[in-house]
């Protein structure tokens, strides 16, 4: 797994978008997560990679993503 999408992956399981997950779908939730992030929003992959950070910018929007993904997810 490239750095950029262990650092997705992190965030969102620190920053508690995956709180309500069942734990047997936790896997599937990052499979998906990561699939929809790079077809929706590469950009923030990009910034990731980049920049070798995450910037206060692409925090706002790589939360922003996971709320509205985290809510939607089934």
């Amino acid at each position: 797994m490239a750095v950029e999408e262990q650092v997705v992956s992190i965030f969102a399981g620190t920053r508690g978008f995956i709180d309500k997950i069942a734990i047997p779908a936790v896997t599937r939730f990052e499979a998906s997560m990561l699939s929809e992030l790079k077809a929706r929003a590469p950009q923030i992959l990009q910034s990731i990679r980049d920049k070798r950070e995450l910037t206060p910018e692409t925090e706002k929007e790589l939360a922003a993503f996971l709320g509205t993904f985290a809510g939607t997810f089934a």
